[in-house]
C-alpha cells in the first residue's frame, strides 16, 4: 500500500515515492545525481536517510521518529540546496550541445 498524499512532486526539485507497507521513501532530486533513501535503521525504532551515492549531507543524518519527518527533512534540504558542481556541470553542458546542433543546422539549411 502507498500513501498518495506523500507519493508527489514537489515543486521542480524533486520526486517522492513512498511506501508505507515497507515504510521505505525515495526521494529523487534534480539538484543531486543521487537519491535520498529513507527507512528503517536496525533497532527497527526510528527512521534515517541514506544517499544512494557518497555520503548522507550531514544536515540529514540522524534519527527521526516518523516517515512522514523524515521525508519532510529530506524535501527542506534539496529546496534549499543549490544545484551541485556536477549536475550544474552536466546541465551547461548540454545547452552547449543543444546551441552548437542549432548553430550548425542554421549553417547546413
Amino acid at each position: 500500500m502507498t500513501d498518495s498524499s506523500l507519493n508527489k512532486e514537489t515543486s521542480e526539485t524533486s520526486t517522492v515515492d513512498v511506501d508505507l507497507e515497507k515504510q521505505f521513501a525515495r526521494i529523487e532530486s534534480t539538484k543531486h545525481k543521487t537519491d535520498f533513501v529513507v527507512g528503517k535503521t536496525r533497532s527497527a525504532t526510528f527512521f534515517s536517510v541514506k544517499a544512494t551515492k557518497g555520503t548522507t549531507p550531514s544536515e540529514l543524518s540522524g534519527k527521526y521518529t516518523t516517515l512522514e519527518k523524515a521525508v519532510e527533512a529530506v524535501e527542506r534540504f534539496v529546496r534549499n540546496a543549490k544545484e551541485t558542481f556536477s549536475v550544474r556541470s552536466d546541465r551547461l553542458h548540454e545547452e552547449r550541445q543543444q546551441r552548437k546542433d542549432a548553430e550548425s543546422k542554421s549553417k547546413n539549411g
